[in-house]
């Protein structure tokens, strides 16, 4: 009895049922669509750490430490120009991680440089003071309110129109006879953002420093490698990565000195992304105009360029995901060949 009931109202009330049950289908449809979309703009992303607007006014050695202790920095025979060892600090509107994102505005900041003691006492003597000179031609800081001080004001990290990073490069020089002083001679340098409201975004930079005996010669060696974390975590654990679940991966190149390398990848599965191979040629062409190629060989390119620990210590570069999806870690990282020396 029960079933001719249904029956019946199915039978006078078809089309409502109908209509219904067709929009619940669209629905449905709707939100699976959604999913999918979802589910893609999720796995085209490339593994990254995020980073924070404060990480975008860096330094090579300077920190956000406000109160920061002296810190002295081994030189090497390579610095050393007539009595002086050169050392540069780098303010920068990006980290160094990641070079394709920088801050959004630009970064008018003041570049302070003062001599002081390691007490970080101002230091008075001028014989002290002649120890230290300060930029690209060398000269003596100037005596100042009884402190000898630098002062570089309206300097201004661009946000490039062409979406590149900016820098700007400080040189120090220190005597040798600094290296054996009992008494020694550091240098204490803030670079303050102008504007308050950027000032409060990524704060300031601050640092004491000056120079010490490097026991050895840095060797003169690069390397190049995935900065993947977690991934290259679960690959040391023998897990099977999903690699597929990324459109793309970071690859880290660094080291010391000055060498002539090549960086080698399977063209068929990776993409070696546009900007970094421009970023590339940029470096090495300032470095040596005659050192970069860029060759094609059956399933593999090639790119020939030179670096220099002096110009930029380290390169972030990015791949993606090209053709057929490579869904274990040790495919990606068996799909590109660093060489750290490059002999031809």
């Amino acid at each position: 009895m029960k079933n001719m009931k249904i029956k019946s109202v199915l039978k006078k009330h078809w089309l409502i049922i109908g209509l219904v049950t067709l929009l619940l289908s669209s629905v449905g449809l709707i939100v699976w669509a959604r999913y999918v979309d979802a589910n893609n703009s999720m796995k085209r992303t490339i593994v990254s750490l995020a980073e924070t607007d404060e990480k975008r006014f860096t330094s090579n050695l300077l920190t956000r430490t406000e109160s920061p202790s002296p810190k002295t920095y081994p030189v090497s025979n390579s610095a050393l120009e007539g009595d002086y060892y050169k050392m540069q600090v780098i303010v920068r509107n990006y980290t160094p991680t990641d070079t394709l994102h920088f801050y959004d505005s630009d970064i008018a900041y003041t570049f302070t440089a003062e001599l002081v003691n390691v007490g970080g006492t101002a230091i008075t003597n001028s014989a002290k003071a002649a120890l230290v000179r300060y930029g690209t031609t060398g000269t003596e800081f100037t005596l100042t309110g009884g402190k000898y001080v630098v002062t570089a004001n309206n300097q201004i990290l661009n946000k490039e129109p062409n979406g590149t990073p900016h820098d700007i490069t400080y040189t120090f020089y220190f005597h040798k006879d600094l290296l054996d002083a009992t008494d020694n001679v550091f240098v204490k340098i803030s670079a303050t953002p102008t504007n308050d409201s950027i000032r409060a975004d990524v704060g300031s930079l601050q640092g004491i420093i000056g120079i010490s005996r490097q026991a050895t010669e840095i060797v003169k060696t690069w390397s190049g490698t995935f900065s993947d974390e977690g991934a290259a975590l679960n690959d040391q654990n023998s897990h099977d990565v999903e690699a597929s679940a990324y459109d793309g991966f970071n690859y880290i190149i660094q080291g010391n000195g000055a060498r002539k390398v090549s960086l080698t990848w399977n063209n068929t599965i990776l993409e070696l992304n546009p900007f970094s191979i421009d970023e590339l040629k940029s470096y090495s062409d300032s470095i040596d105009s005659t050192a970069w190629s860029q060759t094609t060989s059956g399933n593999y390119t090639t790119i020939v360029f030179k670096v220099d620990s002096e110009e930029c210590p380290r390169y972030d570069v990015q791949f993606y995901m090209k053709g057929t999806e490579i869904r274990t870690w040790s495919a990606v990282t068996g799909a590109v060949t660093f060489n750290p020396s490059v002999t031809i």
